[in-house]
């Protein structure tokens, strides 16, 4: 009982005072976050345009690691994939005003910009 008040708490606590963010699973958040606001790149698109942009959204990862990663960490495997599937979603538009960074840091720390991409 004791320990189903506590995770009630906490998921109280989290709703009300803390940040949602979309990352992957068994990440911890140690300290604060900076958040950016990318948002303000939608104000003025044509000053922000890129029209060499990259599409290699995973190129952190090796092969080889992208296939240890399914078949070790399944969840954090399909985190990464609905992510690409996302990014796969935006307008080129959208592609050619954000960096690849950029878009991962939408992607995991401001879901209302995230949603908001989806509709330009």
């Amino acid at each position: 009982m004791k320990k189903f008040i506590f995770i009630s708490v906490l998921f109280i606590t989290t709703l009300c005072f803390g940040q949602q963010f979309n990352l992957p699973p068994g990440s911890i958040v140690k300290g604060d976050v900076k958040v950016i606001d990318y948002s303000y790149k939608l104000e003025n698109i044509e000053k922000y345009e890129n029209f060499d942009f990259k599409t290699d959204y995973l190129y952190e990862f090796s092969s080889e690691e992208l296939q240890q990663m399914k078949t070790q960490s399944p969840a954090v495997y399909d985190y990464y994939m609905a992510a690409v599937r996302y990014f796969g979603t935006l307008s080129d538009r959208v592609k050619k005003i954000f960096t690849i960074e950029e878009l991962w840091h939408i992607y995991k720390f401001d879901q209302a910009l995230k949603e908001k991409l989806l509709a330009y």
